[in-house]
């Protein structure tokens, strides 16, 4: 079963070093800190994560979730790619940070990251409909406008046998009441139209 393996969270747009040559052209990259070398960057926990396949999200500067997407349908809708569609579309001032939930293992160079990427793709799609799904209908992102993905999910909603009941009882209560106002109503518009001829 595919799971999340690594993350980021809030991480900045800015930061991510856009090239000049087209679709392809970024570097995104993290660190992992270790606990004996927590205020500087080792080159050994470096990670790159322009390859990776998972969920993200764009944010506002206030942490506001704006969009949430997946990364990792075809060859050219990994997290790079799709983060560097959303700086050319209708959401390209809309957001400053991002976030991303991968479910491959970090690497540290882009060629491995391929490699691992095509490995159990289709449980992997699964996975991301899903993760998306949950994570639309939750949030709500107000740029989402198609909704998530739930595949052959059932939706229900939600039913009391103790409002049922209410409604009965309020209905039997006033049931006389209603019919009152309901001959009422009937006599006012036979008034009304005799009015307007």
């Amino acid at each position: 079963m595919a799971r999340i393996k690594c993350f980021g969270t809030f991480w900045r747009r800015d930061l991510i070093e856009w090239g000049e040559e087209g679709r392809n052209s970024f570097d995104i990259y993290g660190w992992r800190p270790s606990y004996k070398h927590w205020h500087k960057v080792s080159d050994e926990h470096h990670i790159e994560v322009n390859s990776q396949v998972g969920i993200y999200a764009l944010h506002q500067s206030d942490r506001t979730i704006v969009y949430i997407g997946q990364a990792g349908r075809g060859e050219h809708s990994r997290l790079g790619n799709r983060l560097w569609q959303h700086t050319r579309n209708e959401n390209a001032d809309r957001w400053t940070h991002f976030s991303w939930f991968g479910l491959n293992a970090p690497s540290k160079e882009a060629e491995e990251a391929e490699e691992a990427n095509g490995a159990d793709l289709p449980e992997k799609t699964i996975a991301l409909n899903e993760l998306e799904a949950l994570l639309i209908t939750m949030v709500e992102p107000k740029l989402n406008k198609r909704g998530g993905d739930w595949g052959d999910a059932t939706r229900y909603l939600q039913y009391s046998y103790i409002e049922d009941t209410r409604n009965g009882e309020i209905w039997n209560q006033n049931k006389k009441h209603f019919k009152k106002l309901l001959k009422r109503l009937d006599l006012l518009e036979k008034r009304m139209g005799e009015t307007e001829v």
